[in-house]
């Protein structure tokens, strides 16, 4: 696989932001694989490629949206169809290139999907970038924030 990162972000409107890409599911949401359990991030995570991290939830600190309409706005953006499982896990957003700080988010992650390639990849056979794309939902308005792959 590829070790590209890709980030993409809703509600830009300044000139030369990338818009959010339509990838129709053959299935609808609900009709695939179901989520496992919800998780609460246990450990910070460091994407400095894409300049992101997220941090461990504060105790105390709960979504207001559910993670099945994070779930859904995730898949309206980002859902490349197919895939083994889809896990939403609650996280902060602490660091990204949009300023959000101390931003309590839903990740969604679709695991098992073919992330494509964009552009040059480090091996020129592949296929895919990646196998999970994370989608970023604000847990308390429901808008939809950025997707990316790690190129895992």
């Amino acid at each position: 696989m590829a070790g590209a990162i890709f980030l993409l972000f809703g509600g830009l409107t300044s000139a030369g932001a990338v818009g959010a890409p339509h990838y129709p599911s053959s299935r609808g949401v609900g009709t695939g694989p179901s989520p496992n359990p919800i998780l609460r991030l246990g450990q910070t995570i460091d994407y400095p490629d894409v300049n992101l991290i997220l941090d461990p939830p504060p105790d105390g600190l709960e979504p207001v949206v559910d993670a099945e309409d994070a779930l859904a706005t995730a898949s309206t953006h980002s859902n490349f169809g197919g895939g083994t499982s889809v896990q939403p896990m609650f996280a902060l957003l602490t660091s990204d290139p949009l300023g959000y700080k101390e931003a309590p988010v839903w990740v969604i992650a679709f695991e098992g999907v073919c992330v494509p390639v964009i552009g040059a990849a480090a091996d020129p056979t592949a296929q895919c970038a990646g196998t999970t794309w994370n989608s970023l939902v604000d847990s308390t308005t429901g808008e939809w924030i950025a997707a990316f792959s790690d190129g895992t």
